[in-house]
This record gives C-alpha cells, sequence and structure tokens, in this order.
C-alpha cells in the first residue's frame, strides 16, 4: 500500500499547491505520464481481466485471423488487437498503445475543464477511475472515446462529436448510453430533472420488463442474462447502493453551490461547461439508480460519473468564503484517499490493483 500512498502524497501536494499556467499544465503532463507508465507496465496479476486479454492478445499474435473469437471481444477491440499484433508480440506494447488513447483522453478532459489538476488527479485515482484502466480495457477505451466526442461535441462540434461517439459501442456494448448525452440540456432545467428522474424511477419498478425489451432491440445483451452470470436483475448491491448516494450528493452540492455563486462566473463559456458537468453527473445519478436494480448498468454510469472528477474542483473553486471551500476540498480529498484504502484492504477483489507488481516480478 506504501506504493500508492506515496502517490496519493505527491497528488495532494500537488492539489494544494494547485500552479497555474505552464508549470500547471507540465506538472499535469508528467503525472498522466506516470500514471500512464504503471498502468503499462503492470504485472498480469494487476487487474481482473489482464490475464484474459493477454491470452487474447497472444492467440491472435499466434493464429492471427483463425484465432478463436471470444464472445466478449467486441469488433473494434478485435481489429485494434490485430492491428497492434502486426508490429509487436509484447503485451505489455500492447498496454501501451492501449492505454495511450485511454489516458490522452483524461489528460484533454482534465486540462480543459479542471480548475485544479492536482485534485482532478486524486479524484480519477482514489475513486476507482485508474484502477478500471488496468482491469477493464474495453470498457475504458469506450469511455474514452466518448471523452473525445464529448470533447468535439461541447466545442461546438457536435457532427463530428456524434461521428466520434458511434465508434464507442465497437469497443464496449454498454456505450450506447451516449446517445443520452443529446438529450441532456445546455441549462439548469428543473422540467428536465423531474421528467428524467420519474422515468428512472419508473424503471427501476419495472426493471424487469425494461431489461427484456433492451434485449429484443440489442440481443447481445442476452449474454448478460445467462445462468451463471454475476449480472442478476433485483439484486441490490450495496457499493452501487453507495456509489448512487455520493452522486447525488454531488450533484445537490454543485447545484447549491452553483445557484449562490453563478452571478461571479462572468465567463460564459465556462458556465455552461459547469452547468454541463452538473447535468452530467445527474445522469450518472439517474443510471446508478436503476443499477441498483440491475448492477450491469453500474458500468453504463461510468460513462457520465467521470465528470466527477472535473466537476468537484470546479464546485471548490465557486465558493466564495476561503473557510468553506478549504473545508470541502478537505473533506473531499478524505473522502477519497479513506475511500481508496478501504477498497483495496476489504474488497482487493474489486480491481486487484494491490499490492503492485510490474510485468517482470514474480506473483507470489
Amino acid at each position: 500500500m506504501g506504493f500508492y500512498l506515496f502517490i496519493i502524497a505527491i497528488l495532494i501536494l500537488f492539489s494544494l499547491l494547485n500552479p497555474v499556467g505552464t508549470k500547471g499544465r507540465n506538472l499535469l503532463i508528467l503525472s498522466i505520464i506516470f500514471l500512464y507508465a504503471i498502468a503499462s507496465l503492470r504485472s498480469v496479476s494487476i487487474g481482473n481481466d489482464t490475464l484474459g486479454y493477454a491470452v487474447g492478445f497472444a492467440d491472435i499474435v499466434e493464429n492471427g485471423n483463425n484465432a478463436v473469437k471470444l464472445s466478449w471481444n467486441e469488433t473494434g477491440y478485435s481489429w485494434l488487437n490485430r492491428l497492434i499484433a502486426m508490429f509487436t508480440d509484447d503485451f505489455n506494447a500492447f498496454l501501451a498503445v492501449v492505454n495511450a488513447i485511454i489516458y490522452f483522453s483524461f489528460y484533454k478532459l482534465i486540462r480543459n475543464y479542471s480548475p485544479n489538476y492536482g485534485l482532478s488527479l486524486l479524484l480519477f485515482l482514489c475513486f476507482g477511475y485508474w484502477g478500471n484502466t488496468v482491469n477493464i480495457i474495453r470498457q475504458e477505451l469506450a469511455v474514452s472515446i466518448f471523452i473525445y466526442a464529448y470533447l468535439l461535441a461541447e466545442s461546438g462540434r457536435k457532427v463530428r462529436g456524434l461521428v466520434t461517439g458511434v465508434m464507442a459501442p465497437l469497443f464496449q456494448k454498454t456505450s450506447l448510453v451516449y446517445f443520452l448525452y443529446f438529450l441532456i440540456p445546455r441549462k439548469i432545467d428543473k422540467r428536465f430533472y423531474v421528467m428524467s428522474g420519474s422515468v428512472a424511477v419508473v424503471i427501476v419498478l419495472k426493471i424487469d420488463k425494461a431489461i427484456l425489451l433492451v434485449t429484443k432491440f440489442f440481443s447481445g445483451f442476452g449474454s448478460y442474462l445467462k445462468e451463471n452470470s454475476k449480472y442478476v436483475i433485483g439484486r441490490v448491491e450495496p457499493a452501487v447502493v453507495v456509489k448512487c448516494a455520493f452522486l447525488l450528493f454531488v450533484w445537490a452540492l454543485a447545484l447549491y453551490v452553483y445557484d449562490r455563486n453563478k452571478d461571479s462566473i462572468e465567463n460564459d463559456i465556462e458556465r455552461t461547461a459547469i452547468v454541463s458537468q452538473i447535468n452530467m453527473v445527474f445522469m450518472a445519478f439517474l443510471i446508478m439508480m436503476t443499477a441498483t436494480r440491475f448492477n450491469l448498468l453500474d458500468r453504463c454510469a461510468m460513462f457520465f460519473n467521470i465528470f466527477v472528477i472535473i466537476l468537484i474542483p470546479n464546485i471548490i473553486e465557486m465558493i466564495r468564503k476561503d473557510e468553506f471551500r478549504h473545508i470541502v476540498r478537505a473533506a473531499f480529498t478524505v473522502v477519497a484517499v479513506v475511500y481508496f484504502v478501504a477498497v483495496n484492504v476489504f474488497r482487493p477483489e474489486w480491481n486487484h490493483i494491490y499490492p503492485y507488481r510490474m510485468f517482470f516480478q514474480a506473483v507470489k
């Protein structure tokens, strides 16, 4: 745990100093490169699914087009495997290429929208987003494509954003939820909150029928409902309930702080960006609420809850009173660190990132 605690300490220092301008961007780049490096140079024992990805890549390297087609290998992911296999048979080189796609998207998101790079990176590590990048590669590739699409759409290039987003399901079917982004208003809209919240409640109450309806249109989702599947309709996972409550709290706090301080935001672009983040987290909350009845939907929420890592720093930045701002920042920092330690000590099976090992270290 010392390895991770050292990284956390550095990121806390980064967040407290919060350098701006070129120095801040350079530190962000160095931090992202470090997190990218330890994700790419990891042992196959780090991450629940890493060994499976390694075996799949080795099969493609050895057998090419005759490689076994795994049911969970979406078309885009298979193509990417084959493309990389044309140049190398080394699995860590494969991870380096894949993670370059993933980590550059996080770099762009944080650089463009976070007022505190260090805090965003701390939240990225402690709330499990880094762990996701070493565990669920296909999901994170889809999330990164979603982020690229979001960045394009928010910069006014909506058509390019839409086209980019269409590629995400090629890596993970659950990324079809990306299209909900185009239903999200660019303002604080109470009617949207009430109507979408009501729809989510109906889905929760009628989850059996809702899932069966989805499988009629997208037969691939039926694979998640097999008898031995870990995804069970109606099972309530405590972790999902905690995540749901946390997202609700962040969204409510963001609304409160924004409402009291919106007049102090002189830049219309910045105001629109913050509202967009608030609404993205609200969408994450709605999806997570439905996930309390079908835990697969936790994966769907990932496409929206990633915005927590930039919304929380923006919430803190909007607070005018120094004392209150410091208290809120300290509270989120403590919660993040405690969550990280608790999960990796008491629930290491969620991501298997502790203890950390590099590719040349034998598993004891």
